[in-house]
């Protein structure tokens, strides 16, 4: 839903689908090759967009020690939760000016880098990024950063 509301963004979606058509060896008939399209950057920004936007839960955790944080002693046995929101909507991660994290943005993970068309002119190709973002995104119920 998010997408159709984004022509542009929608666009290049379709188009790189485009590359990932194949025809299926036993019909005959065509369809998209699963390898291709999980590489495709602009897929995966909106993959990752829509997680960060509509993936609620509250993360809960047991203190193990007695932990200071934020001015509060956790007490040890204690249960914490975080509502993932707080993190996902917080604009000195995810904001950037004309898009503010409180709305769906498809290209907030492209990084435009140079490359190449087919043709060999230089020009800007999509390149999915969540650097400097990872400890942010928690989309799992638990830090991205920490799965291994």
């Amino acid at each position: 839903m998010e997408l159709i509301q984004d022509q542009e963004a929608f666009k290049m979606v379709r188009e790189e689908l485009k590359g990932t058509l194949t025809t299926d060896p036993e019909t005959g008939l065509p369809c998209l090759d699963p390898q291709k399209v999980i590489a495709l950057p602009i897929l995966q920004s909106v993959y990752t967009e829509t997680l960060r936007m509509h993936m609620s839960m509250n993360v809960t955790r047991e203190v193990l020690e007695p932990t200071l944080f934020e001015g509060y002693v956790l007490e040890k046995g204690a249960i914490v939760q975080g509502p993932t929101e707080v993190i996902h909507y917080d604009e000195k991660h995810w904001g950037t000016e004309g898009h503010p994290a409180s709305e769906f943005w498809a290209l907030r993970h492209i990084k435009w880098v140079e490359g190449k068309e087919e043709g060999g002119e230089a020009t800007k190709v999509p390149q999915f990024t969540m650097a400097g973002r990872a400890a942010e995104f928690i989309p799992y119920g638990t830090y991205s950063g920490l799965l291994t």
